[in-house]
């Protein structure tokens, strides 16, 4: 596991793990985060890109969206389930950009759109 950033201020934090397996996690604190608040983090499951980047991934088991609301103890646990997930590939970054803007022009393509 690799410890690639962190960010802590006086009012927010970030930590982004890598695993091996090519997944990892951003971890999460602040206004605007589920649970921050309240002092509670937010995970969200990532995946790794050919470049070195890495995007959220809705598209593991383990769940669809970011999970918030989460103490230290639940963070680790997470942790260990991104950690224990089978190898994926990494991401091409280019494709998936392309992929998303071909997804978002069909989203508003005016054929599909309707006025009130």
């Amino acid at each position: 596991m690799d410890l690639l950033s962190l960010f802590q201020g006086a009012d927010r934090y970030q930590n982004v793990f890598h695993f091996d397996n090519n997944y990892g996690a951003s971890v999460v604190m602040h206004d605007f985060s589920y649970g921050g608040k309240e002092g509670l983090f937010e995970l969200a499951v990532i995946q790794y890109m050919d470049t070195g980047g890495w995007a959220i991934t809705y598209d593991t088991h383990l769940t669809n969206d970011v999970i918030g609301w989460l103490d230290e103890a639940a963070v680790a646990t997470h942790l260990l389930e991104i950690y224990e997930l089978p190898p994926c590939e990494l991401l091409v970054e280019q494709d998936y950009f392309r992929e998303r803007e071909e997804r978002w022009d069909g989203l508003l393509d005016d054929s599909k759109v309707t006025e009130a």
